[in-house]
């Protein structure tokens, strides 16, 4: 229970980013999806479709810290 209820928060989280993105998308004059991006997380999300351990690694290591270096894919390599 208390990781689906973590997992309830972290969702809220991202749902907060999103409406803040989204809005300062409208400030500059665009919305979101005007712009062109990657679909690495959809492309994740196919790959890990059977295996729910994967998804959260690959959502946690490589979505998530693609912004801030690749220090938890390191870690689990033993590097």
């Amino acid at each position: 229970r208390e990781f689906f209820t973590d997992f309830v928060k972290v969702a809220q989280d991202e749902g907060r980013h999103f409406t803040l993105l989204a809005a300062r998308l409208e400030e500059l004059g665009s919305y979101y999806g005007a712009l062109p991006a990657h679909d690495g997380l959809w492309d994740s999300a196919t790959a890990t479709s059977k295996d729910l351990l994967s998804r959260l690694a690959v959502e946690h290591c490589v979505h998530e810290e693609g912004g801030m270096g690749v220090e938890c894919l390191r870690n689990s390599w033993g590097k």
